[in-house]
């Protein structure tokens, strides 16, 4: 039925496949790809009325997962995409990503990090690709343009019943000036965020 960006009854299907490699309880991979064809609002109009066309969209996805140490695990992820919208040329997406993470029972302090790199034809080819945050934080930002992408996470335990926690996060641009518009926009091509936590448990 009628919905967003989508103002005519429409049909559509999605398909996802996904292998799972384990050899040992150290290493796991997986391969995926989604394939979507559904229908939605074209950019051009007739007598100011919108009117839906097909469009497809293909994921390939390659996830490695390491535990090089008890403490210490690695990740890396290899996404692909392949969006096409009626007869419009096919825009296509990238990214890269390596994760590191220190979890050692025990210790007051644990951490997470992640340097990416990606690049996207267009809004539409951009990707998701969800983060590790403060306590009861959430964070999948979009990555589209050309850039790089860096955040580090880190708890430390002050105390018993006292936690910090402190996410810093930066994307470079390669391919713009500006970042985001209206009263939102950035003057430059870096976007830096910090997110502070404490919690007192009584």
């Amino acid at each position: 039925w009628l919905k967003y960006q989508v103002n005519a009854p429409s049909t559509g299907t999605d398909y996802v496949a996904q292998l799972n490699y384990t050899p040992s309880k150290k290493f796991d991979a997986y391969v995926k790809i989604r394939k979507r064809s559904k229908f939605k609002n074209t950019t051009s109009t007739i007598d100011d009325i919108d009117f839906i066309v097909p469009y497809e969209q293909t994921n390939y996805r390659v996830n490695t997962s390491f535990t090089i140490l008890p403490s210490v695990k690695l990740k890396n992820r290899v996404e692909l995409v392949d969006y096409k919208i009626d007869q419009n040329k096919t825009s296509k997406g990238f990214m890269l990503y390596q994760d590191i993470t220190y979890n050692k029972l025990g210790k007051p302090f644990s951490f997470s990090l992640r340097y990416a790199l990606f690049q996207t034809d267009s809004y539409d080819s951009r990707i998701y690709a969800y983060e590790n945050d403060v306590l009861y934080g959430y964070s999948v930002p979009a990555l589209q343009n050309s850039g790089l992408r860096f955040y580090f996470n880190g708890r430390y335990t002050l105390k018993r019943g006292m936690d910090l926690w402190r996410k810093y996060s930066i994307t470079k641009y390669t391919n713009i000036d500006e970042i985001g518009s209206g009263l939102d926009m950035i003057p430059g091509s870096v976007k830096q965020d910090v997110n502070i936590q404490l919690r007192f448990q009584v």
